[in-house]
């Protein structure tokens, strides 16, 4: 069931996740390659993308209230057979 709160701390999340992704040059600058910590060798720029892609689509489970269907039920089917 979608709650207010879920769905403004998701909305919230998603444009975290968009800004992240739209700024990835001032992120650059000020902050550097996050990418360095991981001790990932992908492009400087694509670090930062990949982490707003991700702040994106969990926003967007969070906002919905759709862990309980993705995580719940499609992957622990998969996982764990018809048990789950």
């Amino acid at each position: 069931m979608i709650t207010l709160g879920g769905f403004i701390g998701g909305s919230v999340v998603m444009a975290l996740g968009f800004m992240t992704v739209w700024k990835t040059a001032w992120l650059l600058r000020y902050l550097g390659d996050v990418g360095n910590l991981f001790g990932a060798s992908v492009g400087r720029w694509m670090s930062w993308k990949l982490i707003g892609l991700i702040a994106i689509t969990l926003g967007f489970f969070i906002a919905f209230d759709l862990f309980d269907d993705i995580f719940g039920g499609l992957l622990l089917k998969y996982l764990f057979g018809d048990e789950a």
